[in-house]
């Protein structure tokens, strides 16, 4: 079949061709598979969510010697981070810094129930846990990670100011912010493919934190068309010049350990930390900068996240920022295995 099924037709062809005989995928004729390949991804498919879902990641890290931001007298002298369009240039042809350093870890992401979280907003318990490589088994070394751990640690990193009030609240985030640690290989959780109280509507896919009842991640909205954007403000209890920028890039088949994967979706990410005070190791103001990270997440239909690239901690400036790392998560296992949820 060449053509794309779509809509109400789609699913009478999908329910008509179950019954036919012949057209089960029991039968080894993948006719049944194809057409359910051919529908376009939605947020129905785009990540399954049954209860016991998990899938297993290969994170490469490479890390640099840091490269101080260029610090400015003013707030207004700042220039500006970025658009969508230059960061998606970025992909691929932004420079590293000196020395890096090459680590690897395991990353594991699992529903679970459910999750109340500390403000009482409740989602499905999506659990993230780091393990060392290489795994032994599917349950090998596995540490709980905080959900969220990565956003918190380019926070905390990114807005000292806003250093204390996170360290309070979760002292863990704040030890760790003070190193280049983590509990695998000196590798950081990822900072946009993360867990805790996740949900799906048939608006958007998203999750909750701590700090509110209100939406505090949103990972896809309905429209997944090329092109489509969203912005969303992320910790307003904290600061009022964080935000989350995103963009559907492309669709496209996308091939990995388990097998191609038609009409998967690649989404770009940005997370804009905002105009923050610069301090010296005596804590003495110096001046002002403004930091950014960027991302993409690969989505296949019936799989779910397949792929994430992250650069982070990049200050805006004259000359092009390496930004503090870059990190590649490649899918190695899902479970349970199959084309349908």
């Amino acid at each position: 079949m060449h053509a794309r099924s779509t809509g109400p037709l789609a699913l009478f062809l999908f329910v008509l061709l179950s019954f036919l005989p012949g057209c089960s995928d029991e039968d080894g004729s993948g006719l049944l598979q194809e057409v359910v390949l051919e529908l376009p991804p939605t947020l129905g498919t785009v990540w399954p969510n049954d209860d016991g879902r998990s899938w297993s990641y290969r994170l490469d890290q490479r890390g640099w010697d840091e490269v101080p931001p260029t610090v400015y007298a003013a707030p207004e002298s700042i220039p500006p981070i970025p658009t969508l369009d230059e960061v998606e240039s970025l992909l691929g042809n932004h420079p590293i810094g000196p020395n890096p350093v090459l680590d690897a870890a395991g990353y594991r992401m699992q529903f679970l129930g459910m999750k109340t979280t500390e403000s009482g907003a409740v989602g499905q318990n999506l659990v993230t846990e780091m393990y060392e490589l290489p795994a032994t088994s599917a349950t090998s070394n596995l540490v709980s990670v905080r959900p969220g751990a990565g956003f918190w640690l380019s926070l905390a990193r990114a807005r000292p100011d806003l250093l204390p009030r996170i360290a309070a609240r979760w002292p863990e985030v704040g030890r760790r912010a003070a190193t280049a640690g983590a509990d695998f290989a000196d590798v950081d959780p990822p900072l946009y493919l993360f867990g805790y109280a996740w949900t799906k509507t048939s608006q958007y896919i998203g999750s909750y934190g701590d700090l509110n009842t209100s939406l505090s991640w949103k990972y896809l909205e309905a429209n997944l068309e090329p092109g489509h954007e969203f912005t969303l403000q992320l910790v307003p209890d904290l600061a009022d010049n964080v935000f989350l920028h995103a963009r559907v890039l492309r669709e496209r088949t996308v091939t990995t350990v388990l097998g191609d994967h038609p009409s998967a979706i690649d989404v770009l990410y940005m997370v804009d930390y905002g105009v923050n005070e610069v301090f010296d190791s005596q804590m003495n103001a110096i001046g002002y900068a403004h930091s950014y990270d960027y991302g993409t997440i690969t989505y296949a239909p019936f799989v779910g996240p397949v792929a994430t690239y992250e650069r982070s901690l990049i200050y805006a400036g004259e000359t092009q920022h390496p930004g503090w790392r870059e990190l590649t998560g490649a899918i190695t296992d899902v479970q349970p295995r199959g084309t349908l949820p």
